[in-house]
C-alpha cells in the first residue's frame, strides 16, 4: 500500500473512531494495549528499591546516632557513679582516717591501742555519713524482736535470711536493722580534683 493510501485510510480511520463509537470499540478489542516493556518496569521497580533503600540507610544513620548518644550518656552516668563512690571514701579518710586505719597493719598493736585508734575513727566517719547521707535504720525494732512481714512487703530493703520458704505473710526475728542513705549531699567536684586520689601524700618542707 503506498504511502498516500496509508495516509488516506489513516485519516478516515480517525474521524471514524473519533465519530463512532461502537467502531471504536471494534478497533479496540481488535489491537489491545501491550503491557508496558520490561525495560520500563524494571526501571521503576529499581527507582522504587533504590528510593527504598536510601530512607532506610538514613534511618540505620539515625538509631546509630541515637545508640551512640545513649552509650555515651550510661557512661558518663557511670563515670559519675564511680567518682561518687570514690569522693565518699575520700571523705571518710579525711574526716575518720578511715583507709589509713585499714591500710595499717594492726597485728602488732595491742588492743588497747586498737580500741583508741578505732573510737576516732569512729567519731569521724560517723559524723561525715551524717553530715552527708544522713544514714538512718530502715527497721525501727529492736534488733532481736519478732516481726511479721506482710505481702507486699519491700524486698529492696528487706533480705530473708534462714528457711526461706512459701509466700508472705512472714514471721521472723529482726537480725538487722539494716541501714539507708536518707539524703545525698556530697560537695561539687572540682574540675581540678581527681577523684581517685583518697588522700594526697603529704611532704613537710
Amino acid at each position: 500500500m503506498s504511502f498516500f493510501a496509508r495516509f488516506w485510510l489513516a485519516y478516515m480511520v480517525f474521524f471514524k473512531v473519533l465519530l463512532d463509537g461502537f467502531y471504536a470499540k471494534r478497533i479496540s478489542n481488535l489491537h489491545p494495549p501491550k503491557a508496558l516493556p520490561d525495560a520500563v518496569v524494571e526501571a521503576d521497580t529499581q527507582a522504587e528499591l533504590e528510593n527504598k533503600l536510601g530512607k532506610d540507610e538514613r534511618r540505620i544513620h539515625e538509631l546509630e546516632a541515637e545508640l551512640r548518644a545513649l552509650k555515651s550518656e550510661a557512661g558518663a552516668a557511670a563515670d559519675a557513679r564511680a567518682d561518687g563512690a570514690l569522693w565518699l571514701l575520700g571523705l571518710l579518710q579525711k574526716e575518720g582516717r578511715f583507709v589509713d586505719f585499714l591500710q595499717q597493719d594492726i597485728a602488732s598493736f595491742d588492743d588497747a591501742e586498737v580500741g583508741g585508734a578505732a573510737r576516732v575513727i569512729h567519731d569521724g566517719c560517723k559524723q561525715s555519713l551524717e553530715k552527708h547521707l544522713g544514714v538512718e535504720p530502715i527497721r525501727t525494732e529492736e534488733e532481736g524482736a519478732k516481726l511479721t512481714l506482710e505481702e507486699g512487703y519491700d524486698a529492696r530493703a528487706v533480705k530473708l535470711t534462714g528457711n526461706v520458704s512459701g509466700k508472705a505473710p512472714y514471721t521472723g526475728t529482726l537480725r538487722h536493722k539494716g541501714w539507708r542513705a536518707a539524703r545525698v549531699e556530697l560537695p561539687a567536684l572540682l574540675a581540678e580534683h581527681d577523684p581517685k586520689v583518697l588522700a594526697q601524700a603529704e611532704v613537710e618542707l
